[in-house]
C-alpha cells in the first residue's frame, strides 16, 4: 500500500467545484492533490451559465477560448408562460456563455493543473482520522492498488454524489422541497431558434406549477433540450424515459413544441431523479463540503456552476486560514454563513417564482428590474436586496398569522416553512384544545424516504417544543379516496390542500 503525506489539500472530485477550488489553493499558496474516479471529458447536465459564473471564466482568461470552440454568448434568459404567453426577458448583467459541460469540465480541470494542482484518477472509499479530526483519504486506483493520502484538510467536490455525507462524516442527505421532480432530458439539432443574439440564449418554458422545460443552445447547431416534471406526472404519462420526455416535449409548452418541428434527437435520453437536497453539518474538524455536496435546490435558474465557483473559492479561503492558525473552527464557521447566505436566497427567489409567478414577471419589470437582474445573474452571496427583502416579506405573510401569538403559532410556521410547497405534503393542519397541541400532515402516499424526513422533522420539533401537549400525526390521502381521513374543518389550516393539474 502506498503512503505519501505531500498534498495540503485533498480534494475529491474534479467537476467545476473541485477544479476551481484547487485553482484557488494553488494560488493562495497551498498545493492541491485532486482525486476523482472518472476521467474527464464525461458527460454531465448544468450547460447554462449564470453572469457570475461568467466572471469566472474571465478571471482564467477563457473568453476567446469559448468562441473558437463554439460556446454560444448568453445574453439573457427568456422565460415563457403557461399556452406560450406571458414572456419576460432577463438580461445578464455581464456576458456569459453556455457550454457543452464535457469540454468546460475539461478546460477548468487544465487551469488547475496549469496553476499547480495534481489530478488522479482513483476512487476515494473512506476518510483517514487522527482521533476525531479528519487527517486524508484512502482511495483505490484502478489496477486495485490502495493507497492512503494524508493532508491537512479535505474538501468534498463529489457534486450528488455527496460523498461524505454518504460515509457518515457529514450530516445525512435530507430531502428538500423539490426531492420529487424529475428531469429527463437530450440533445437535438437544428430546433427553431431565434435569429441574432436571442438564439444563443436561455428559454424556459413554464407549463404549470412545477412543470417547465428548458432550451439551451450548446452550439449553433445543437440545443439541449429538458423537462422537469413531479414523479407522478412522470408515472403517469410513460413507462420509459423516451416516452415520458415525448410527452413532456409536447405537452409543456405549445412553443417549446412548435420549435421541434424539424428538430433531430442526437443524444441518448438521460433521467436525474430526486434532487432536491441538503446535508447539515457540512464541515468539521478537517472537512468541508462545496456545492452540490451539501445541497442541491432547483436548477431551473442554473445557479449551480455560479455557485460552485462562489463556494469554492470561498472553501479554499476558508482552508487557507484555517492551516494557518491550526482551527478550522472559525473559518469553517464563517464559510457555512456564507453558504447560508447564497443558498437561501437563490432558495428564496425559486419558492417566490413557483408560488407567485404572474408577480415575480411583474418583478422584472420597472424599479425592481435591477434587483431581480442581479439575483438571476448568481449574485447571492451578499446582504440581501430591496427586492429579495420583498419576495421573503410575500412568503412570511403567505402563513398562518390566523393561528394566535404563541407556541401554537411557533409550531405552525415551523412547520409551514418546512412542508410548503413540498412535494409529497398534500396539506397541514393543527387542532388546539385545552392546551394541547396536535398537528397533521397529510401525505400524498407512504413513500420511505419522505417518511425519514418527516421523522427527522418531528424529532426537531420535539427538541424545541418538548413533547409534553404536543404530538404529530400521518395520514395518507389516497388517489380518490378520502373518506378515511379525519374532518379537519375544525382545525387551523396551515398549509391548505393543494390543486392538483391536469395536463
Amino acid at each position: 500500500m502506498k503512503t505519501r503525506k505531500n498534498p495540503d489539500v485533498v480534494v475529491i472530485g474534479s467537476g467545476p467545484a473541485g477544479s476551481y477550488c484547487a485553482y484557488t489553493l494553488e494560488k493562495m499558496g497551498l498545493h492541491a492533490l485532486v482525486i476523482d474516479y472518472q476521467k474527464l471529458p464525461r458527460y454531465h447536465i448544468g450547460e447554462s451559465l449564470t453572469g457570475a459564473a461568467g466572471d469566472i471564466v474571465r478571471e482564467l482568461h477563457l473568453e476567446e477560448e469559448f468562441d473558437r470552440i463554439d460556446f454560444p454568448g448568453k445574453m439573457g434568459v427568456k422565460v415563457i408562460g403557461h399556452n406560450g404567453q406571458n414572456q419576460f426577458y432577463i438580461p445578464v448583467p455581464r456576458p456569459t456563455w453556455q457550454v457543452r459541460r464535457a469540454e468546460f469540465d475539461q478546460i477548468l480541470q487544465r487551469e488547475s493543473k496549469s496553476a499547480g494542482a495534481e489530478h488522479i484518477q482513483a476512487r476515494v472509499t473512506d476518510v483517514l482520522r487522527d482521533g476525531a479530526r479528519v487527517v486524508g483519504v484512502k482511495c483505490t486506483h484502478e489496477n486495485g492498488e490502495e493507497e492512503e493520502i494524508y493532508a491537512k484538510c479535505v474538501v468534498d467536490c463529489s457534486g450528488q454524489g455527496t460523498f461524505l455525507a454518504h460515509l457518515g462524516v457529514a450530516g445525512p442527505r435530507i430531502i428538500n422541497k423539490f426531492s420529487r421532480q424529475m428531469a429527463i432530458f437530450s440533445q437535438y439539432e437544428n430546433a427553431f431558434r431565434e435569429e441574432g443574439q436571442l438564439g444563443k440564449d436561455t428559454v424556459i418554458f413554464y407549463g404549470q406549477p412545477l412543470h417547465w422545460s428548458w432550451f439551451i443552445p450548446l452550439s449553433s447547431t445543437v440545443t439541449s433540450i429538458g423537462v422537469v416534471i413531479p414523479t407522478d406526472t412522470y408515472k403517469a404519462h410513460g413507462k420509459t424515459p423516451e416516452e415520458v420526455l415525448a410527452w413532456g416535449l409536447h405537452h409543456i409548452n405549445p412553443d417549446l413544441e412548435n420549435r421541434l418541428r424539424n428538430a433531430k434527437q442526437v443524444e441518448s435520453v438521460r433521467v436525474i431523479r430526486n434532487y432536491s437536497y441538503s446535508c447539515d453539518p457540512f464541515v468539521g474538524d478537517g472537512w468541508i463540503c462545496v456545492g452540490d455536496a451539501h445541497k442541491f435546490f432547483d436548477p431551473i435558474f442554473s445557479f449551480g456552476v455560479a455557485f460552485s465557483f462562489a463556494e469554492g473559492r470561498a472553501a479554499a479561503k476558508a482552508i487557507v486560514e484555517g492551516i494557518r492558525t491550526g482551527d478550522f473552527k472559525k473559518p469553517f464557521y464563517e464559510f457555512t454563513q456564507f453558504s447560508e447566505l447564497g443558498q437561501s436566497a437563490a432558495a428564496d427567489l425559486i419558492r417566490y417564482f413557483w408560488r407567485f409567478p404572474a408577480f415575480f414577471s411583474f418583478m422584472t419589470k420597472g424599479k425592481t428590474r435591477q434587483g431581480m437582474i442581479d439575483l438571476l445573474a448568481g449574485d447571492c452571496f451578499c446582504e440581501p436586496s430591496d427586492v429579495l427583502k420583498k419576495m421573503r416579506t410575500s412568503l412570511a405573510t403567505d402563513g398562518p398569522l390566523h393561528i394566535e401569538e404563541g407556541k401554537a403559532r411557533d409550531i405552525a410556521w415551523e412547520i409551514f416553512n418546512r412542508y410548503k410547497d413540498y412535494q409529497g405534503v398534500d396539506a397541514a393542519y393543527l387542532a388546539i384544545q385545552d392546551n394541547a397541541i396536535r398537528a397533521s400532515l397529510v401525505l400524498t402516499d407512504n413513500n420511505p424516504e419522505l417518511d425519514q424526513a418527516i421523522t427527522d422533522f418531528e424529532e426537531k420539533l420535539y427538541r424545541e417544543f418538548g413533547r409534553e401537549n404536543f404530538s404529530m400525526m400521518r395520514w395518507i390521502r389516497a388517489e380518490d379516496i378520502n373518506d378515511d381521513l379525519p374532518d379537519f374543518s375544525s382545525e387551523h389550516t396551515v398549509i391548505a390542500p393543494r390543486r392538483t393539474f391536469r395536463m
